[in-house]
């Protein structure tokens, strides 16, 4: 814990302004928040804000003109920019590319805590292997309706044959993909035709429809036309909030 010194003249704004909050907030006290993003620093910092139900829109009850609103205000404006340094600790290109700070204040034990939730980006890693006989009798998920699908092709011999061909006698390809937030797409640098291509993609639909949404998804198809069949490699991301206490702040 740390202090904070105030003077004599500080030391009695609050004290009045105290006697307020607990009035209005007992402990439950208020907060302050911020986003902190690994590449762009802190942004605008909201608060304070009541804890509590319909906090947000009792912020007015604060009585912001009060000369103590202002020191309350400041200080935590000085502990969170002071402190910018520790939340990347918790965050880097990988990790967590993002957070929120949060800074609480006790009007009783005239204590701020400093915390730090971490938005986490993990992967549950999941792998497919069909045949594809397996993968034309596959049933289509809901949201595909009776859209016809090329992969249903490859039953026939000749249509593979012909794909054989069109790569030069090449029966193994890769299709590496990733994306997020709303857009992802395969490797627009592979050397194969359109209708690999476009078989890739249903593959990728037909096991992980909406992929690249939110976190998105990363992975690689694999399609063999000797052995004639196809798995999926798939890695889906998702975000989990981990919290860190930082530090307290004592008023003294």
């Amino acid at each position: 814990m740390k202090n904070i010194n105030l003077t004599e003249e500080q030391k009695k704004v609050l004290e009045k302004y105290n006697l307020y909050l607990n009035a209005i907030l007992g402990d439950a006290g208020m907060y302050w928040s911020a986003y902190v993003y690994y590449d762009d620093g802190i942004d605008y910092i909201e608060g304070p804000t009541p804890n509590g139900s319909g906090g947000w829109e009792r912020k007015d009850d604060l009585s912001p003109e009060e000369p103590g609103y202002n020191l309350l205000s400041n200080l935590a404006d000085d502990i969170i920019k002071s402190n910018e340094d520790n939340f990347y600790d918790f965050l880097d290109d990988d990790y967590a590319r993002s957070g929120n700070v949060n800074l609480q204040y006790n009007p009783q034990t005239k204590i701020f805590t400093l915390g730090f939730d971490a938005y986490v980006r993990k992967g549950e890693e999941s792998e497919n292997t069909k045949t594809f006989d397996e993968v034309v009798n596959q049933p289509l998920p809901w949201y595909a309706g009776n859209q016809e699908r090329l992969y249903n092709k490859l039953i026939d011999e000749e249509y593979i044959q012909k794909l054989i061909d069109e790569h030069g006698g090449k029966t193994q390809f890769e299709f590496p993909y990733n994306g997020y937030g709303d857009s992802g797409e395969i490797d627009s640098n592979l050397p194969y035709n359109d209708d690999l291509l476009n078989i890739a993609y249903e593959m990728i639909d037909l096991y992980h429809g909406g992929w690249e949404n939110n976190e998105g998804a990363d992975g690689t198809v694999l399609i063999n036309l000797e052995t004639k069949d196809v798995s999926i490699y798939h890695t889906q991301y998702y975000e989990e909030t981990e919290y860190q206490e930082i530090d307290e702040f004592q008023i003294v």
